[in-house]
């Protein structure tokens, strides 16, 4: 799936993020961008896992499940512990993206997405990563 499809669907439905969302090709490139200046996006790849053939020989039909990631960063330098910047900015952003993401879906041929599970991913100068899982899934077939 095109990650530019997440991208312009969250620009244009998570206010909280203020069209300030981008693509990352991994979660450890993150640690490497310039500091963010109040909350920002980023969406990346994380996994594709197949089901096995459902045809016989000679062809083949397999259910692909994409799995997404969607970075949360949000700043708050007064706070070394990140409450802050979790129960202000975080909290707000993560019921826009869960309104955004589930039951949407990103292209024909694709399910709609659901979500998978979140974590904390790091906090660094002042600013919390908060990692969203998101999947969705399509056919692949070759008869």
């Amino acid at each position: 799936m095109k990650l530019s499809l997440v991208i312009d669907h969250l620009k244009a439905s998570v206010d909280g993020l203020h069209n300030r969302v981008e693509g990352a090709i991994s979660l450890a490139t993150l640690g490497e961008r310039s500091a963010v200046q109040d909350q920002k996006g980023f969406v990346l790849p994380l996994k594709e896992t197949a089901q096995a053939n459902r045809i016989a020989a000679n062809a083949v039909r397999q259910r692909v499940t994409e799995q997404i990631g969607v970075v949360i960063a949000v700043r708050n330098v007064r706070d070394a512990s990140g409450e802050a910047a979790h129960d202000g900015g975080l909290d707000l952003i993560r019921s826009q993206l869960l309104s955004a993401m589930l039951g949407w879906v990103p292209d024909i041929g694709y399910s709609q997405f659901e979500y998978s599970g979140g974590s904390l991913l790091m906090m660094k100068e002042g600013t919390v990563y908060w990692l969203y899982r998101f999947e969705t899934a399509r056919n692949e077939t070759n008869i």
